[in-house]
């Protein structure tokens, strides 16, 4: 298949600029398609933003533009076309999956501020105990922290004393807040990408909703605010935090399960039970403790 001849290029950034410093003409919408893709990576405070795999990037075309779609194009494969446009991006193969970097000349690019939620390079995850005492919903139970651990405590038992060491709950208005934020810093998406991410951030649905590419993301961005309240927490207390608060490395599917928010956990059960038969929801079993709670 012969690739359409491709139109007017972009000249590299020079030092001191930003990707916002390359104007594209307005015959090469592709140009400006990647560009923005780029863009947004630099706005997000992604430090190596100028480099990403080759689905990530297309990942990002697709929430920009739906309707993206390299066949139109004349190319068979998504990484033909990035090889064809070397004008604006490098493509290395020799890494799978394929690494793209926005094209430069000259020195570095200075770095910008950067936002103080700056992930770890990796997997990672917080403490579950950690993450499931920030994420608790209203229970009537609370987490103390004692002597370098976690205790788990009857709410009306805290007392003045042991208030101060009480753990936060973020609770349904903090998540609110935290996926308006996300939302915002979105920047500009496909309407039915902005009509699933409206639809998410204001009637507080699963995420599942979200566009496939923008869960993940999500997830990361949770991550992060969960990290920043805990060490602020401690900061603020005087007390170290706990040297395992983020724990590196490959995250197992327990875990991974695990850092999501309770409300949608509790979605996806409500929705469960809603489908079931009389002869299921007799052989249901619940926890006691759920079962006491809900009669009392």
């Amino acid at each position: 298949m012969t690739p359409r001849s491709r139109p007017t290029t972009i000249t590299p950034i020079d030092s001191g600029e930003t990707v916002t410093d390359q104007v594209p003409g307005p015959d090469d919408p592709l140009a400006s398609l990647i560009k923005t893709a780029f863009e947004q990576a630099q706005k997000s405070g992604k430090p190596d933003w100028r480099t990403m795999h080759a689905g990530v990037l297309k990942n990002r075309l697709l929430l920009l533009d739906s309707t993206f779609d390299e066949a139109n194009l004349g190319y068979e494969r998504f990484t033909d076309l990035l090889a064809d446009r070397s004008d604006l991006v490098d493509l290395d193969r020799g890494v799978q999956p394929p690494v793209v970097t926005l094209r430069t000349q000259g020195a570095q690019l200075p770095q910008e501020p950067q936002d103080e939620a700056v992930a770890p390079r990796g997997p990672w995850r917080v403490r579950s105990d950690l993450w499931s005492a920030l994420l608790r919903p209203g229970t009537g139970t609370s987490y103390l922290w004692e002597d370098g651990a976690l205790r788990t405590v009857p709410t009306a038992a805290v007392g003045a004393e042991g208030a101060d060491l009480e753990l936060p709950r973020i609770g349904d208005p903090g998540i609110h807040e935290w996926r308006q934020e996300f939302a915002e810093g979105l920047g500009e998406l496909s309407p039915d990408g902005q009509s699933a991410v409206d639809r998410w951030r204001d009637q507080e649905s699963d995420t599942w909703v979200l566009p496939f590419p923008l869960r993940g993301e999500w997830l990361k961005f949770l991550k992060l605010r969960v990290r920043d309240t805990l060490i602020a927490w401690f900061e603020h207390r005087g007390l170290e935090p706990p040297e395992d608060l983020v724990i590196l490395g490959q995250t197992s599917s327990s875990s991974a399960r695990s850092q999501t928010t309770t409300s949608d956990l509790r979605g996806f059960v409500v929705r469960c039970v809603e489908g079931m038969t009389r002869a299921e929801l007799e052989a249901l079993h619940l926890p006691a403790a759920a079962v006491f709670r809900a009669q009392h």
